[in-house]
């Protein structure tokens, strides 16, 4: 059996971790299209202008899958 303070630290960190997902998975969308907004060539990002951003977060096939 665990130790009373140990049970309370790991359902507090359950709860908030369970609680918190939706919340980043639709700021995880909205970073991801706000990414595809940007140009190919932006200085300002630090990507490369070669395009090779894009192929490492390509999915087999050079389709990119959106969860909807």
């Amino acid at each position: 059996m665990l130790p009373e303070t140990l049970n309370r630290i790991l359902i507090i960190v359950v709860v908030l971790s369970m609680a918190l997902t939706p919340a980043l998975a639709e700021f995880g969308k909205f970073l991801a299209e706000r990414s595809e907004e940007l140009p190919e060539g932006d200085a300002g990002s630090g990507a490369p202008a070669s395009g090779s951003r894009r192929a490492a977060h390509a999915w087999p096939g050079g389709s990119r899958r959106r969860m909807t």
